[in-house]
């Protein structure tokens, strides 16, 4: 496949984080951190790693394709599994990979506090 990426964005919606989502701070995990996804309606689920984190939102390697502008649950659990957060999460932009895979871009409905996003990082 070649380096060219697809990038897809959803416009952001009133009162949502879209805006101020850029100004937060965004983390890097320190190990390979694999995420729980599901619809908001169903019982299917996937896998996902996570990229980054901020209190606002979240960026996560996928291997199929998710809607833009949809919103699907994120279960972020930090490493030693004793934390654990289920957020609902608006599906902001895609990006298509050169290796196949997709970048998510996520935005939280309800952000995370400071204590818990240095929680889900430990």
């Amino acid at each position: 496949m070649s380096g060219k990426t697809v990038s897809v964005e959803a416009e952001p919606t009133p009162g949502s984080l879209s805006a101020s989502c850029r100004a937060l701070v965004r983390y890097a995990p320190c190990r390979q951190v694999p995420c729980h996804l599901s619809p908001v309606q169903g019982d299917e689920f996937w896998w996902a790693r996570l990229h980054d984190l901020s209190a606002g939102g979240v960026g996560l390697w996928l291997e199929e394709p998710i809607e833009v502008g949809g919103f699907l649950f994120v279960e972020l659990t930090n490493t030693t599994r004793i934390f654990s957060r289920l957020l609902l999460t608006r599906v902001v932009h895609l990006t298509l990979q050169s290796d196949g895979s997709y970048l998510l871009g996520g935005e939280f409905v309800s952000g995370l506090t400071e204590d818990e996003l240095r929680l889900l990082l430990s």
